[in-house]
C-alpha cells in the first residue's frame, strides 16, 4: 500500500483495531524509506571514500612525476637526450612573472593603463550579508530563509 494511500484509510477508518494497524503500517513505512535513505547516504559516503583513494594516487604519481621531470631537466640543461626508448627535448615557452602586483597595479593606474589588467564582477559575500542581517541592518533584496533539513542517523 502506497503513503497516500495509507493515510487515506487512516482518516475514513472508524475501526479502532484496522486504525491500529494502518498506524503501524504507515510507520513502517517511513521507518522504511528512512532506513533506506540511511542505507544510500552510508553507501554515497563509502563510494566518496573510494574515490578519494585513487585520487591520491594519482595526485602522488604527478607529484612525482613532476619532480622527476625537474631532477631531468637539471641533469641536461636543456641538451637533448634520444635512445631507442625514449626522446627528450626542449621546447622555449614565456611565461610573465609580476613580481609585486599591487605595486604593478599602482603603476598601471597612474598611468593610465587599464589595458593592462581585467575587472571581475563582484559577487555577493553570503556569510557578510548573512551576519549584517542577524546584527540588526536593513538590507534590501536579501533575507535569511529557514529551511527544514531532514536528518536521519
Amino acid at each position: 500500500m502506497k503513503l497516500y494511500e495509507i493515510d487515506r484509510e487512516i482518516e475514513a477508518c472508524i475501526d479502532f483495531d484496522r486504525l491500529d494497524a494502518l498506524q503501524m503500517e504507515r510507520t513502517a513505512k517511513l521507518e522504511g524509506v528512512a532506513c533506506w535513505i540511511k542505507n544510500l547516504t552510508a553507501d554515497a559516503k563509502a563510494f566518496r571514500e573510494e574515490e578519494k583513494a585513487p585520487a591520491e594516487r594519482r595526485r602522488q604519481a604527478e607529484k612525482k612525476a613532476e619532480s622527476l621531470s625537474n631532477w631531468l631537466t637539471n641533469a641536461l640543461q636543456g641538451e637533448k637526450l634520444s635512445t631507442a626508448k625514449v626522446a627528450v627535448s626542449f621546447r622555449k615557452s614565456e611565461a610573465l612573472d609580476v613580481i609585486n602586483e599591487r605595486d604593478f597595479l599602482d603603476w598601471a593606474f597612474e598611468n593610465g593603463r587599464d589595458d593592462l589588467f581585467t575587472y571581475q564582477e563582484p559577487k555577493v559575500d553570503a556569510k557578510a550579508v548573512k551576519d549584517a542581517i542577524k546584527g540588526g541592518a536593513d538590507i534590501p533584496y536579501a533575507r535569511i530563509e529557514v529551511r527544514q533539513n531532514i536528518q536521519i542517523k
